[in-house]
């Protein structure tokens, strides 16, 4: 049997084999899926007032349509690992989230793209500490929307092409579901005279600007190779910060490796 470790490291390795494809050029329909890493460092105050931080493993499938004036991205994504504090207690962490991006594309003569959009997040944590017993499993949900921008410049180095690119986004307005400081479940489902829909609408809060804040960013650079596909090392940086009912902060770096597919 393989430790928890080697079982993350050899799946890791089967998703590099499948990649990740990232695309960029031309217009056209794309279909890509991801495989890398991530690290996340994370304090959630309704569990513990102690920092947890982990590695863990990252894969996903996205959409991508490139026309005139707009570009659009749709992805899905899932991460799986472990977090723990200090002192050596660890929770399961996975993650579920489906992101899209609409871009107003305005490219110069030298094939440089700068445009603005929008972007939609909607994310789903959950993490388990067993070590919490009736009051284990967390989760926490969010819906956002915000501005995005992103910047992408083509260059050579010998008979190299290559593409870097600066996509980020900021989410400024929309709502989430949190666990309550004293329950595995969102404050809503406390009160037993509530049916379920008013325990789920009375545990809904509204994500404020500068009291909440989702910001991410995500530098690549892909090699463009003869055949039309492309290579692509990708590190995307997320930070969150929710305020009620008790502050949950996370700051997460994924690495991923891409293989371009066309459809």
């Amino acid at each position: 049997m393989f430790s928890d470790q080697k079982k993350s490291i050899a799946i890791f390795f089967l998703l590099l084999l499948f990649g990740s494809a990232v695309l960029y050029a031309g217009n056209g329909h794309f279909l890509f899926v991801q495989g890398g890493l991530y690290h996340a460092a994370q304090r959630d105050r309704s569990m513990s007032p102690l920092a947890y931080s982990g590695t863990g493993i990252a894969a996903g499938i996205a959409y991508e349509h490139r026309g005139h004036p707009n570009m659009e991205i749709f992805q899905l994504t899932l991460q799986s690992g472990n977090i723990r504090n200090r002192y050596g207690n660890t929770c399961a962490y996975q993650r579920f989230a489906f992101r899209n991006y609409t871009f107003y594309q305005k490219q110069d003569e030298f094939g440089k793209t700068l445009t603005f959009g929008w972007s939609n997040i909607n994310a789903f944590h959950r993490y388990v500490n067993a070590a919490y017993g009736n009051y284990a499993d967390r989760l926490n949900y969010y819906t956002l929307f915000g501005p995005a921008f992103r910047y992408a410049q083509p260059f050579r180095i010998g008979k190299l092409h290559f593409r870097v690119q600066l996509p980020a986004d900021l989410q400024i307005l929309g709502f989430y579901l949190r666990p309550s400081y004293i329950s595995n479940s969102p404050s809503g489902y406390l009160d037993p005279e509530n049916s379920a829909f008013m325990a789920w609408l009375r545990s809904i809060d509204i994500f404020v600007p500068s009291r909440d804040w989702h910001f991410s960013l995500n530098p690549e650079l892909s090699l463009i190779l003869g055949s039309g596909g492309r290579l692509s090392l990708t590190y995307q940086y997320q930070f969150v910060r929710i305020a009620k009912p008790e502050p949950f902060i996370q700051s997460k770096g994924t690495w991923y490796i891409g293989l371009v597919t066309k459809l």
